[in-house]
């Protein structure tokens, strides 16, 4: 969606690379390969919903890309006015990392936000045992690669710190896949639906191609300290 109300943006620096947009062309030009309008809404509002204002508030993105969802996130918890919030993002290009902390700033979120350059296969998990505890999380982002094996590293390597009750976000969910081919997110979140205890939605609608956008919520019956479904 273009043609929608900017002040319904969370912060200024999102509004001014939407203005003008009027094809996902022109979007991709100015605020990245990001969720877009209404997935930017959504993860706003999974914010506000997720978090209590007395609580410590930690966020995990990957792919970081131009900073657009990262600004929304970190929005989100300024404006839920939790006990020091922090988005921890993962970006591999240099030149995307670069401008993202650029972007940061200028919407004046640099005081929550970590952008952290490297493949997640390479700073992920050190990050994670450096930075944040055990169930610690609520909330993460997982869109950065895309492929099955990729998404797969993330989820699992991420698990042990998410609380018993967070959820986990995936972007590019439509199954764009033929025969042969790498089954992507699509394929993953069918792994994720068999094997592991836990809610899983999908909304088709909400980011663009490859569109969609699922939510997936912790079970308290997953083992989440070896990563791997288990009923305690």
């Amino acid at each position: 969606m273009f043609d929608y109300d900017l002040n319904l943006l969370p912060n200024r620096v999102l509004a001014n690379l939407e203005r003008g947009c009027t094809s996902i062309d022109d979007a991709r030009s100015s605020s990245g390969a990001s969720l877009g309008w209404p997935g930017w809404g959504l993860l706003y509002s999974l914010v506000l919903c997720n978090f209590a204002p007395d609580a410590k508030g930690l966020i995990i993105e990957t792919g970081t890309n131009l900073g657009s969802s990262t600004i929304v996130l970190a929005q989100g918890l300024r404006d839920r006015r939790v006990i020091s919030p922090r988005v921890i993002t993962f970006e591999e290009n240099p030149e995307q990392v670069s401008l993202a902390r650029g972007r940061v700033r200028q919407a004046g979120l640099s005081d929550v936000v970590t952008v952290v350059q490297g493949s997640t296969h390479d700073t992920l998990a050190s990050t994670l045992k450096a930075h944040a505890a055990p169930e610690s999380c609520r909330l993460a982002l997982l869109d950065a690669s895309h492929l099955y094996a990729d998404i797969a590293f993330e989820f699992e390597t991420l698990l042990p710190y998410m609380t018993s009750d967070g959820i986990i976000i995936f972007d590019n969910t439509y199954n764009i896949a033929t025969s042969g081919e790498d089954g992507r997110v699509n394929a993953f979140l069918r792994t994720v639906a068999r094997t592991y205890p836990g809610a899983l939605i999908n909304l088709p609608y909400a980011s663009w191609f490859t569109p969609g956008i699922a939510i997936w919520q912790l079970s308290p019956d997953l083992d989440v300290q070896h990563g791997i479904a288990s009923q305690i």
